[in-house]
Formats: structure tokens, sequence, C-alpha cells
């Protein structure tokens, strides 16, 4: 049975071998800033729409709530933001 600290520490693995790969097939250019926002977006979009198969197989399962305010997100819902957080790199919380 994985643990979370396990599951955590291939996350880091994967994430630094990507990084890794990213750095080397990077050309060091100047940025466009004219169209690196919709660079950007683009970028986003690709992501979420390869994600989206496996965002649907992983929040394929039953949840038992008990009583209780019901979450106004479902779990998919859930997923996608926290995924879609990590892309960009910001939290959720703005500092004061």
């Amino acid at each position: 049975m994985m643990r979370s600290e396990d599951i955590r520490d291939r996350l880091k693995d994967i994430d630094e071998f990507l990084l890794n790969q990213y750095k080397e097939s990077k050309k060091i250019e100047k940025r466009d800033w004219r169209t690196y926002e919709q660079q950007l977006m683009n970028r986003i979009k690709g992501a979420i729409r390869n994600l989206e198969p496996l965002i649907n197989e992983a929040t394929n399962i039953k949840i038992h709530r008990g009583s209780g305010r019901p979450p106004s997100l479902d779990l998919k819902q859930c997923v996608t933001i926290i995924l879609l957080k990590e892309l960009i790199g910001e939290s959720n919380r703005k500092p004061l």
C-alpha cells in the first residue's frame, strides 16, 4: 500500500525529470511580450485537454457523504482547480 509520502516523493521525482527535459529542449530566446499571454493560455488549454481523460478516470469513484453541508463543487471540478493551480504556479490565496 502506498502512503502519501511515497506518492509525494514520486511526484517530486517526476517533476524534476520533466523540468530537466524541458530545460534541455527549450531554446533561449527573448520573450515576445505581445503574444506571451496568448501563448500561455494556449499551453494551459492544451494541458487541460490532455489531462481531462485522466481526471475523468481518476474521479470516477463513489463517495459516501454523511450529514452536513453538501459541497458546492463536485470532485472533478475540485481536481481540475487544484491541477490548474499547480500548473500556473499560483496559490489560491492572495497575500494581504
